[in-house]
């Protein structure tokens, strides 16, 4: 193949995503420092294999975090940065954060972590080159994991926490604004075959790409083994974040729309 093929049929990407043929693609960062090793061993980029026990960590630290007391501390949170003089972009980097982690529990500083799991996420999720620093913040943040928590699923939780929520924050607010449907937060995923296999008619040999268009087909929360564990927290987040912003003389004015 010449390059990876996009996939923007439903039925077809549902199937790809519940497929242990199919495994996301691993990193094309040689660093064998902290980050790409955090990388490695996160359950989001695990196969089959390795997945359900890594998974099963994720859902046990989900399942023990209050939706409801998310949506109060995210308001809140959001309520202080504005009153503050924050920004909505700063509100939208910082209060998801801020507010998962006083759902985690006690833990390092807000602040500190925030900028941790940024580095973090420039390497993991934006492709950034696995420098130093980068590593010295995923470090921090490991370490950092109170004793008896898994600090893989608790630096995952957080990962995944960033930008998704922003961007699902970001898409709500405009989406508010306009009077439109919101963009999914996340567009698209992809999937490497470890297998010879076929996605809605395009044969895969063993190592191909395939980019699989999950949000223009209405699943921007995935499917399957690997479908997002923190939808509903997510979303809480959001709500708590949007009914600060939406609130007189701390929202009004800051409508940058740029979370």
């Amino acid at each position: 193949m010449s390059g990876p093929v996009s996939v923007d049929d439903h039925d077809a990407i549902e199937r790809a995503l519940r497929s242990s043929d199919l495994v996301p693609p691993a990193s094309t960062d040689s660093s064998a420092g902290a980050t790409i090793t955090l990388r490695n061993a996160m359950a989001r980029f695990s196969g089959p294999d390795r997945h359900p026990g890594r998974r099963a960590h994720i859902d046990a630290l989900i399942g023990r975090l209050d939706v409801t007391a998310a949506e109060r501390l995210a308001g809140s949170v959001a309520r202080d940065l504005l009153a503050a003089g924050a920004s909505e972009h700063t509100v939208g980097r910082v209060a998801p954060t801020r507010a998962l982690l006083a759902l985690l529990g006690p833990g390092p500083s807000a602040d500190s972590v925030v900028d941790d799991v940024e580095a973090v996420v420039r390497v993991i999720g934006r492709g950034e080159p696995a420098e130093a620093a980068a590593d010295a913040a995923t470090e921090r943040l490991l370490a950092a994991v109170p004793a008896g928590d898994d600090p893989v699923a608790v630096v995952s939780l957080l990962y995944q926490n960033f930008d998704a929520t922003t961007a699902l924050l970001r898409n709500t607010r405009a989406a508010r604004a306009t009077g439109t449907a919101p963009e999914p937060a996340v567009r698209a995923t992809r999937r490497v075959a470890v297998v010879p296999t076929e996605v809605d008619g395009t044969v895969l040999a063993a190592g191909d790409e395939i980019v699989l268009e999950i949000g223009v087909v209405g699943l921007p929360f995935g499917a399957g083994p690997h479908e997002c564990p923190g939808r509903a927290l997510a979303e809480a987040f959001v709500r708590g974040v949007v009914s600060a912003l939406d609130a007189p003389n701390l929202g009004q004015g800051r409508a940058e729309h740029n979370v």
